[in-house]
């Protein structure tokens, strides 16, 4: 008689553990590297002790727009039918001049609109050409006027 043996199966199985321990590093991996790249950016640092284009404002013309609606031009009251011809005569010798337009916070929406229309509409009805327009930030007005308000006086 012959005597058989059992042969025993080898249980087959994937043995997971490590592979979880991987798959973890690898998140904490691309975790950090993209907090790292997002908080980089372009690394543009502006000259900070003399910018490079600045336009001072005794060679732009400044359009401020009043809280009341009414318009101010290089500091002088001005009528918006006025704004026209007084663009032409400034600009017609030089069209690179700058032209800058404020407007006071507490002005209505509808002021600076029909300010924005004169100046858009002007050049082409009065034939002269205005190559640049500004509106300053909040920032820049503190900066460019009022400061320099307080000091002229």
């Amino acid at each position: 008689m012959r005597i058989q043996r059992r042969r025993k199966k080898a249980d087959v199985e994937i043995f997971t553990g490590t592979i979880a321990d991987i798959t973890f590093l690898l998140v904490v991996f691309f975790v950090v590297t993209s907090i790292l790249g997002a908080t980089r950016g372009l690394g543009y640092h502006p000259d900070t002790e003399e910018p490079a284009d600045v336009v001072k404002p005794e060679a732009s013309i400044d359009v401020h727009v009043l809280a009341d609606g009414s318009l101010e031009v290089d500091r002088r009251p001005m009528s918006l039918e006025q704004l026209g011809p007084y663009l032409a005569a400034h600009l017609r010798p030089n069209p690179s001049k700058p032209v800058i337009l404020r407007t006071d916070v507490n002005a209505s929406y509808g002021a600076m609109v029909e300010v924005m229309d004169e100046l858009y509409t002007a050049p082409e009805r009065l034939g002269y050409e205005m190559r640049t327009l500004a509106i300053p930030t909040e920032r820049e007005i503190q900066q460019n006027w009022v400061d320099r308000a307080f000091s002229d006086s």
